[in-house]
Parts: structure tokens; C-alpha cells; sequence
């Protein structure tokens, strides 16, 4: 499975062991659906599991990547452990419907798709912490987002605090400590691919998209996010939602980090490209005589 294998290339955590799981891992579940177990952290702790099944309440069954525990404390140990920023709405007994099958007892909005769910069942003795994507046709670009999504959720939570702030030389004009903070706010990585996905990997700026310039196969689901909010105005402790971030390509995410951090830096540079776009362009040759 795919979302095994790049969750073993982006997440270092000691405890943590990759599956290569298959289609006969599959099992069925009592929400009208099926499960596989992709990973585990170890003997007696959580595993990472994804899920599609009737659960959410609408008619189409729905993708879900989550820990799954038998210990209600570690799966709120893991839910403690993500970042701040994000919304996590709690389920428990009493949202659950009465019937031979499991499912919500009101229909999750539209809202809570993508939004942490923590499920903690008392009388059920199995706890999860996961989301839900709410796409409905299943395509490549839909399993491709859900993938990137569902690794980034794990690896968010697994990975309390980045470490890597090599950035720091490509922006030369930016103070350090402020762009220390504005890199937390973007390494949210999990709300960053939901940016992506909404802005369907399309640079804001320049309008560049990876996969209509490298092909689908190598460019697919690739772009970065960035905080618009100027660096000045971030203070230590902020909620960053949706609304914060912009999807942008790799080049022009460098170069607004070579500006000045300030409120319009965005709006500047698309200023910026689309007059370089318009002005007429000699060859060498040309230029040469």
C-alpha cells in the first residue's frame, strides 16, 4: 500500500514499524466497511490503520486513517500530542447510533471532514484518532490526496516537535526567530496538505502546477504551503486554520521568503510574475548583436 511506503520514507520514530500490507490483510468491520493495518508502534501500543466504511452516516462509504487502540489513555496521549492548531472534535457513546451496525447517530457535516476526530467509547473498549476524507469519487488524484493526507496526519502527530530549520540559509532577509516561528506555523503538515488539496496543488502565485509541468506520475500531488500572515504579526501561540495558508510552488515559496515578511508580500509577488510574463523576451542570439 502506498501510504505505507511513505510513511516509512518521512516518519523517524524509533517504535514505529512499516507493514507491507495486501488486499487479503483487509478485514471486514461493523461499520459496513474494511480495515488494514499499515503500521504499528509497537507490541501492546496503537497501530495506524485505514478504514472506508458507512461510519460517517451519508450513503457513500468514506476513507479514514486513524490510531486505533484498545487503551483509551494512549490514544489520548496521541491526540495530545498534535499540533495545537488543530480542531479536534471528541465522539463518544453517546454519539453513536443504536443498530446492528456502527455509525454516527447524526450525519458528520460537511465541516468535520478532515477535521481530528477523537473517539473515545467507554462501553466499547476501542478508541480511535483519526479523519475522515470526504471525496466521493475514487480516482487516482483522490487516492493521491488522501495518501499524502494520511501521512501527513501520522507524521504530524508522531513527530512533536521539527527539528530541521536548514531553511533559515535560503532566506537571508528574514530575522531568524521570526522565521523560526513562521516555519512551525507552515510545518503543520497536515493542514498544509489540506490547503493543497483546495487549491488542487496549483500555485497561487504563478499558477504553475507540478503534475501539468513534470507529468502526473512524477508531479502529482506535489506543491508547498505558506503562512500569509506577515512574520511581525505571528505571535508565539496562534491557532492557524485553513484560511492562513496559500499554496504556492517551491520557487515562488523561496522567493517570498526572501521579502520582507510583511502583509502583502503575496499580492506583490503575483505583481511581480505576471509583469516578468508579459515582458518581451530576446533570445541570446539576439541579444548578442
Amino acid at each position: 500500500m502506498e501510504i505505507a511506503a511513505k510513511l516509512g520514507l518521512s516518519v523517524s520514530h524509533g517504535d514505529l514499524k512499516i507493514l507491507k500490507p495486501s488486499q487479503t490483510d483487509c478485514v471486514t468491520t461493523n461499520s459496513r466497511g474494511w480495515a488494514i493495518e499499515i503500521a504499528r508502534l509497537g507490541r501492546g501500543k496503537p497501530d495506524l490503520e485505514i478504514w472506508i466504511d458507512r461510519f460517517t452516516g451519508h450513503a457513500e462509504r468514506k476513507l479514514y486513517a486513524c490510531f486505533y487502540s484498545t487503551k483509551l489513555d494512549q490514544i489520548e496521549a496521541l491526540a495530545k500530542q498534535a499540533p495545537k492548531a488543530w480542531r479536534i472534535r471528541k465522539l463518544d457513546d453517546e454519539d453513536l447510533s443504536e443498530g446492528k451496525f456502527y455509525a454516527m447517530r447524526r450525519r458528520l457535516p460537511a465541516k468535520d471532514f478532515n477535521r481530528p476526530l477523537l473517539e473515545l467509547y467507554a462501553d466499547e473498549g476501542h478508541h480511535f484518532f483519526g479523519f475522515y476524507d470526504p471525496t466521493e469519487d475514487e480516482d487516482e488524484s483522490t487516492e493521491q490526496g488522501f495518501c499524502n493526507s494520511a501521512v501527513e496526519f501520522f507524521r504530524d502527530v508522531l513527530r512533536k516537535h521539527p527539528s530541521d530549520h536548514s531553511e533559515a540559509r535560503d532566506y537571508p532577509r528574514i530575522e531568524r526567530r521570526l522565521l523560526k516561528k513562521h516555519l512551525l506555523h507552515e510545518r503543520d503538515s497536515y493542514l498544509a496538505e489540506e490547503c493543497k488539496r483546495r487549491d488542487k496543488y496549483r500555485c497561487q502565485v504563478c499558477r504553475m502546477a507540478f503534475a501539468e509541468h513534470y507529468g502526473a506520475e512524477l508531479g502529482a500531488g506535489f506543491a508547498e504551503a505558506h503562512h500569509r500572515r506577515a512574520l511581525k504579526d505571528l505571535p508565539d501561540i496562534v491557532e492557524t486554520v485553513l484560511e492562513d495558508l496559500i499554496t504556492v510552488c517551491a520557487n515562488c515559496h523561496r522567493m517570498l521568503h526572501r521579502m520582507e515578511g510583511l502583509e502583502g508580500d503575496v499580492a506583490r509577488l503575483s505583481k511581480i510574475v505576471a509583469a516578468s510574463a508579459k515582458s518581451p523576451r530576446k533570445s541570446s542570439k539576439a541579444s548578442a548583436r
